[in-house]
């Protein structure tokens, strides 16, 4: 999940491991010391820490990251000739505590050929509005290619040379990135013109004259023309109650849910239904 921290460095050791059959490498940044002269001062070898995976385990998941760039959501780091394997990467950023809406640490990794590894690349991209496959992917597809030429990989002729959609599945067009208006405490008619005249849908929750909320909020990035929820009250600062409110009954996690959600006041008695 999003909530568990890595450092670059510890995940592509880890996806390593994969690429090497299972076995997990100690990571070096320097291959050796040289001096001047050309003599080489220290050497670093390869450190074996151990099998983490069976071998055969390394294959099927090798198999599934190799499935993700030719049939699924990471063809963006794909090469016309190549075997290619991969993971997109996206989750949210968090300032103060919280989660902010529209903006993404995008990253994808990566490693070919993926039958025979000589390259592992992991590209994260801070900051931006749309996903891993997406905006890192190219990025990755760019670094690999030049990568294998300056190694000497030559193109596999058994390997495809154009990716598939898998079941359908369509990775969705870059699209230009757009500022939410924020149309706190405006009225209904004026907040959707003023979010429709900027390029974006609107859905209405709740009933009201105001808009009392909004997702996502004000100033927030995302792509031009996704949708703005609005949540409607009698008057501004009184928040809507949401739909899916529908009992009253004593429930532990209502505070947990208030802290989630602040825009939906609940009573001590309330609970939510599946």
């Amino acid at each position: 999940g999003q909530t568990n921290n890595v450092t670059p460095i510890q995940l592509l050791t880890a996806v390593c491991a994969v690429a090497n059959g299972g076995v997990l490498m100690k990571p070096q940044l320097v291959q050796e010391i040289v001096a001047s002269d050309g003599r080489v001062l220290v050497p670093f070898r390869k450190q074996e820490v151990g099998r983490v995976i069976s071998r055969e385990t390394s294959k099927q998941v090798c198999e599934i990251l190799e499935s993700v760039v030719t049939n699924g959501t990471g063809r963006r780091a794909f090469l016309p000739g190549y075997r290619v394997a991969g993971k997109t990467g996206t989750a949210q950023k968090v300032v103060d505590g919280k989660y902010v809406q529209g903006e993404y640490v995008a990253s994808f990794v990566s490693f070919a050929p993926a039958d025979n590894p000589r390259i592992a690349v992991l590209v994260v991209i801070d900051g931006v509005p749309f996903y891993g496959g997406v905006v890192a992917g190219p990025v990755v597809q760019a670094v690999m290619l030049d990568s294998l030429k300056y190694l000497g990989v030559k193109p596999d002729l058994s390997a495809p040379l154009a990716p598939k959609p898998m079941y359908g599945l369509e990775v969705p067009p870059v699209k230009e990135a757009a500022t939410v208006p924020s149309v706190l405490g405006y009225p209904l008619e004026e907040a959707e013109a003023t979010l429709k005249k900027a390029g974006f849908k609107v859905i209405v929750e709740g009933k009201g004259t105001s808009v009392v909320d909004q997702i996502p909020h004000g100033d927030a990035k995302v792509e031009k023309g996704s949708t703005v929820i609005l949540y409607l009250g009698s008057e501004a600062g009184q928040p809507a109650i949401a739909p899916w409110i529908l009992e009253h009954m004593g429930d532990p996690d209502i505070a947990a849910i208030e802290d989630f959600s602040p825009r939906i006041p609940l009573s001590e008695d309330a609970r939510l239904l599946e």
